[in-house]
Formats: C-alpha cells, structure tokens, sequence
C-alpha cells in the first residue's frame, strides 16, 4: 500500500475550533495537549483517483482550524467510475475543543472532549466516548455507540441504530426513521422529546425519578416494567407519571413501540386509589389482566386496583 502522508500542528487560544470533512475513510479525533490542534493524515494512493483526491489543510484568522478532503474532477469527468482516495484523519485537540465533523463513507471515533459538538455522517459509524458540552448528530445508514456522554443530546437517524449508555443527558430530543434509539441516563431539567417512524424508543433512567410520560403511537406500544403512580390510555395515546409525575417525556411514532425501563431491583413508592370512589371508572379484572400483558399497568398497580375495590 502506497500512502501520502500529511502533518501539520498549529497553536490555538482558550477557545479551540476544529472542522474537518472527509468523504472516504476514518476520522479519529482525541484529547491531546491544550493550546494545540495536531492533524495527522494518511491517503491511501492505491483507493482511488489520488490525482484529485486533493488534503487541505489550514487555519483561519480566527484560529479554526480547517481539514477537508476534497475530490475534483474537471467537466464530465465526475460521471467516470473513479472514486476518492480513502483518507484517515487522526487529530488531537485540546481538552475543550468545539468540532464540527462531516463524512460520506467515513466512520469516526471521539474521545475525551468537551464543547460545542456537531457530527454528520453517511454511510458510516460514529463511536463517543466521554464528551461532554451540546452534542448535535446526524447519521443515515450508520450506527451510533456512545458511553459516557455528559451534555444535551439532539440525534437524528436514518436507517442506523443508537445506543448511549452509562450516561448523563440533562434534556434530550430523538428523531429516528427505521432505526431504534437507546438512552441510559438519569433525567435532568428536560425536556426528553422523541419521534419515531417505524423505530423503537428505549429510556433506561438511572435512577428512577419523578417523570410525566405522555407517549402517541398510531400503532406502536408503550411498554413498561416501572411501577407508575399513574396511568391512563386510549388507544393511540398514554398519558403516566413516575413517583407522582414530574420531567417531561414525550414519545410520538408512526410505528415504533416506547420502553421505559429503571435500574435493577429499583422500586419507588406506589400511590394507588384509597377506594374505588376516587375513580372515574373501574376496571375489570380481566382488562387489569390484559393491561398487565401488553405492559400497560405494573403488577403492583394491578394488585392496588383489586386491594383497593372494596
């Protein structure tokens, strides 16, 4: 394999920037030295047209830091079987570092940053590990995995899967079309909103905590083993509350199901009616019986309905 390889480091102040797009290969971005933005770039000449497959690499007066690759062809050219060379960036930033990181078949893996991050990927999978700041992501035909991301989360799928686990996201909001989105997190000042088309939804909270859960589906479910205080249904919607209610969660979906799970062997306090007089309308056995199975009502519910019916 023959490989072109490029390097350059510049110094930047308290407030570091960093843009880099690729459109084949891999980006690997880590914490290095503060003041310092290092950019370490292997093409891969034997991939693809490395007579326009062309590295830029620079910085702006205002100290962002700029590395593209950009891929050329003059006239019609462009038509013609050739494809870009396959290019892997591997950049180290300073600890706080604002990214904005977009690639067209280019995986990319981040670590151990803190800022204002932005990703866009196609065709490619993004792994996070301990980011912390605003995460904004876009993905189409790629799967997310993140562990310990400390910041406000907006995720946006298509045709991929994500999952963020051992986690701390203050306020949340999902959108997925054919793809199941997957949070482990203790809730924050909210909101937690999630939109769905023909892809499940699954919140972990760790720990438990007051919640209100409204959830519309026109035919997916809301699936739960948490003792809610709470809940009431009809047939595209559910409305149920946590420890009495508390944090927004919202879920809408064309088709996708919403679970709602706790920390093992976790189980807040259960208030149910002191008598049947408290409630509009009692139901039966056996509907207590069917909203058990389909996850609707806890067992813990179901036994507070028939204890409390005399």
């Amino acid at each position: 394999m023959e490989v072109e390889v490029l390097e350059k480091t510049f110094k930047c102040g308290d407030h570091a920037s960093l843009s880099l797009s690729n459109i084949r290969g891999e980006a690997v971005i880590l914490r290095g030295e503060e003041n310092t933005i290092a950019v370490h770039v292997e093409k891969n000449l034997n991939s693809g047209d490395a007579d326009h497959t062309e590295i830029e690499i620079y910085q702006q007066e205002n100290g962002k830091v700029i590395a593209r690759t950009r891929y050329d062809l003059p006239g019609n050219q462009f038509f013609r079987r050739n494809i870009p060379c396959e290019v892997a960036y591997q950049v180290s930033v300073p600890s706080n570092c604002d990214l904005e990181i977009h690639g067209v078949s280019n995986t990319a893996n981040i670590q151990g940053i803190s800022g204002v991050i932005d990703v866009s990927t196609v065709s490619g999978d993004l792994g996070l590990n301990s980011l912390a700041g605003e995460l904004t992501l876009k993905s189409v035909s790629g799967d997310i995995q993140a562990e310990n991301i400390d910041a406000a989360v907006q995720i946006d799928m298509v045709s991929g899967d994500a999952r963020m686990e051992a986690s701390n996201i203050p306020s949340l909001r999902g959108k997925t079309v054919s793809g199941d989105l997957m949070f482990e997190t203790p809730l924050g000042e909210g909101p937690y909103d999630f939109h769905s088309v023909s892809g499940d939804v699954r919140l972990k909270l760790m720990p438990l905590s007051e919640a209100t859960i409204i959830s519309s589906s026109l035919s997916g479910d809301f699936r739960t083993q948490v003792p809610l205080s709470s809940s009431d249904h009809n047939r595209s919607n559910h409305r149920a509350e946590i420890m009495g209610g508390g944090v927004d969660i919202n879920h809408k979906s064309v088709s996708g199901d919403f679970f709602l799970e706790g920390s093992d062997g976790e189980q807040p306090p259960i208030e149910v009616p002191a008598s049947v007089a408290d409630l509009d309308e009692r139901p039966t056995n056996s509907e207590i019986l069917a909203s058990i199975e389909r996850g609707e009502m806890s067992v813990d519910e179901a036994v507070g309905w028939i204890a409390n019916a005399g």
